[in-house]
């Protein structure tokens, strides 16, 4: 639209480019903190953890250190225990923290459920309720509305 209705003095670009401007996604993108770059005098943005962001992302890159700097001692004895074979099994990384490196990371941490919910949590039950009390009370049949949408009879 701006094209066809606007047209620049030197008329070899289209006019949008002189109005739209394409910010970046990220809120630490260097380009925020270029002055001028964004359509205004200074930069863009003025938050100091985004700057510092920023300045990570153009900064030169360090090598990483070896996870392991040097090999572990061996480990004692030949015969593997039941229980320390099946924990390396389920989970190979967690085994080699814990019995290699002594790293015990997710004592504190509660392991999120893979299990399906089968019955409402409380924000659920609430916002069920709320929404058949909306129904009833804008005159509604229960039977009409969101329980028959959400909880259909058997039968």
């Amino acid at each position: 639209m701006v094209d066809r209705t606007v047209r620049l003095e030197d008329g070899a670009r289209p006019a949008r480019g002189a109005v739209v401007v394409q910010h970046p996604l990220q809120g630490f993108d260097p380009v925020n903190f270029t002055p001028g770059k964004l359509g205004v005098r200074g930069a863009w943005r003025f938050d100091a953890a985004e700057l510092a962001g920023a300045q990570a992302v153009t900064a030169g890159r360090h090598p990483r250190p070896d996870f392991l700097p040097e090999l572990l001692p061996p480990i004692e004895g030949t015969t593997v225990q039941l229980a320390s074979l099946v924990r390396f099994l389920e989970h190979p990384v967690k085994a080699f923290l814990r019995e290699r490196l002594a790293f015990y990371a997710d004592d504190f941490v509660e392991q999120p459920s893979d299990a399906l919910p089968i019955e409402l949590g409380p924000l659920e039950r609430w916002a069920l309720g709320d929404r058949l009390l909306e129904t009833r009370l804008a005159g509604g049949p229960l039977a009409t509305g969101p329980a028959r949408r959400c909880c259909p009879r058997r039968g």
